[in-house]
C-alpha cells in the first residue's frame, strides 16, 4: 500500500466515522425539525420543517464517501495494469526493450548525436 492509498483510506475511514456519529445524533433528535422562519402579527411563531444539520452532514459525507471508494479503486486498477505489463512474458520485455533501445538509436543519428564508444 503507498502513500496515496493510506490517504484514501485515511479519508474512507473519517467519513464512516462521521457518518457513524451523525447517524446516532438523529437518532436522538430526529431527521425532520421545525425552524423559525418567522413571527405572525400575534406573536406565533411561522415554522418550517427542514431536515436537520446532521442529515445535511450525513449526505454529503454519503457523496465523499462515494468519490473516495472511486478514487480508491482507480488507484488500485491502475496499479494492477501496471504490475500486469510488469510481469508480461521475459522474452516479450525483452523484445519491447530492444525496440525502445533501436528507436533511441535512430533519434539520435536522426539528431547526429555521437555515441559514446
Amino acid at each position: 500500500m503507498n502513500i496515496t492509498q493510506l490517504h484514501l483510506l485515511q479519508d474512507l475511514v473519517e467519513t464512516y466515522v462521521l457518518d457513524w456519529r451523525m447517524s446516532a445524533q438523529m437518532a436522538q433528535t430526529g431527521i425532520i425539525h421545525d425552524v423559525v422562519v418567522g413571527i405572525s402579527p400575534d406573536g406565533i411563531p411561522i415554522t418550517k420543517r427542514e431536515p436537520s444539520a446532521a442529515y445535511t452532514i450525513k449526505m454529503q459525507q454519503k457523496r465523499r464517501q462515494d468519490a473516495v471508494l472511486k478514487q480508491f479503486i482507480a488507484t488500485r486498477e491502475s496499479q494492477a495494469k501496471l504490475v500486469v505489463g510488469m510481469k508480461s512474458d521475459p522474452s516479450t520485455w525483452a523484445a519491447n526493450l530492444l525496440r525502445k533501445s533501436q528507436e533511441l538509436k535512430e533519434k539520435a543519428e536522426e539528431a547526429r548525436v555521437v555515441e559514446a564508444p
